[in-house]
């Protein structure tokens, strides 16, 4: 699962909302959406978020808590 609390803080950290993250990863706003309801999404696609966000994947990923 995906941290969506490290993706909110990067998307504020930039001025972006979730239709602004879409948007520049070239996805659709139901799939960034979809992301951060539930942690979870396919490699290719937490792979353009990140690349959206300026940050490596691996920084994406939840650790254990």
């Amino acid at each position: 699962m995906y941290d969506t609390q490290k993706i909110q803080t990067l998307m504020t950290m930039n001025g972006m909302t979730q239709r602004a993250l879409a948007k520049e990863a070239d996805l659709h706003t139901g799939t960034v959406s979809r992301l951060m309801l539930t942690g979870r999404a396919s490699y290719l696609t937490i792979k353009k978020v990140a690349h959206a966000l300026n940050v490596n994947t691996v920084e994406l990923i939840r650790g254990e808590e």
